[in-house]
């Protein structure tokens, strides 16, 4: 089974590579510190989050990882470490239901049309049945490029919607979604 502690690591090293903890403001307005969103997390905000030290604020940030993004994609059921870090990463930066969305029509791409998904955005136990059949390689790499491929696919579209809101941020979401697990 993935691990989630693995997931955290590559996702940080994309939020907050040095673990310095530092707050910045994101696209949004709203703050942000080891990825943690206070738009998206108003009860980081109200626990004080923005202000503790860093040291408890990195294992607060990783209590919500944990349990609002690995456990809500049903991480621990993965049983591929290189794509449970990818899309737990994935919903980290957009959102769980747009990362299972993703997820599930990256597994269509490669299924035949009488077995496709639901593509529903919830992440269930059909979804997390149909992922793990990609287990050996190279149908491992090829539902990992498949993943990578749908979020492309999702950025593209962003930008092309908004294109004044979206530019500066496309190409560091372009690398993050190039950046592959260890």
């Amino acid at each position: 089974m993935a691990s989630a502690e693995k997931g955290w690591e590559f996702t940080l090293s994309n939020e907050d590579p040095e673990k310095t903890g530092k707050v910045i403001t994101d696209i949004d307005g709203g703050k942000t510190r080891y990825g943690i969103d206070s738009r998206s997390h108003p009860e980081a905000l109200a626990r004080g989050f923005y202000s503790m030290p860093a040291a408890e604020a990195l294992d607060f940030a990783f209590d919500i990882y944990k349990y609002d993004y690995w456990s809500g994609l049903l991480g621990y059921q993965i049983e591929s470490q290189l794509i449970a870090s990818k899309i737990v990463d994935m919903a980290f930066n957009e959102d769980p239901h747009q990362a299972t969305l993703l997820l599930q029509r990256a597994v269509n791409r490669l299924r035949p049309a009488d077995k496709q998904l639901v593509v529903d955005g919830r992440c269930g136990v059909l979804t997390i049945a149909a992922v793990n059949t990609y287990l050996d390689q190279p149908d491992e790499e090829a539902l990992y490029a498949s993943i990578v491929y749908e979020g492309a696919q999702f950025y593209e579209k962003l930008l092309g919607e908004d294109q004044d809101r979206y530019q500066g941020s496309y190409a560091g979401w372009i690398r993050r979604l190039n950046k592959r697990p260890s």
